[in-house]
């Protein structure tokens, strides 16, 4: 038995959308948009890395160089080369690589991942200076 699409799914009601518009693009915002009452709470959200406070990223930026020079003093420490601490720890020599020069932040979950295969808290990589961890 054939179906009917048309009975199964009416036919859109209104004007049809312009041509190479998708009809619910007159809904959308634009980055950085907001509509009057409507997400005003995000007005103060940074949405790019322009937009960050300039000492707040310096400060990201010194904990990030702390971090790698911790990971690497405590590798180096261990015997351990990058490619055997990547294997290790499951992070790819790449990252470690620009994490210990401190071009490059790190999840959350990798950073509990180094400290376990250099076998040190997560709190020894956070530490001003891992030597005195």
């Amino acid at each position: 038995m054939a179906v009917d699409i048309g009975r199964i799914r009416p036919a859109p009601s209104g004007p049809p959308p312009a041509v190479g518009r998708h009809p619910h693009l007159n809904n959308a915002l634009l980055v950085g948009q907001t509509r009057v009452g409507r997400a005003t709470y995000l007005s103060n959200v940074p949405t790019r890395p322009s937009q960050n406070n300039p000492d707040r990223v310096a400060q990201w930026e010194r904990w990030r160089a702390m971090v790698g020079a911790n990971i690497r003093e405590l590798r180096l420490q261990r015997g351990m080369t990058q490619e055997a601490l990547a294997l290790t720890s499951g992070v790819t020599r790449n990252v470690l690589i620009d994490v210990e020069q401190g071009k490059r932040g790190l999840l959350y979950e990798r950073l509990f991942d180094i400290a376990e295969a250099l076998q040190v808290s997560v709190g020894a990589l956070l530490e001003g200076s891992a030597g005195s961890g």
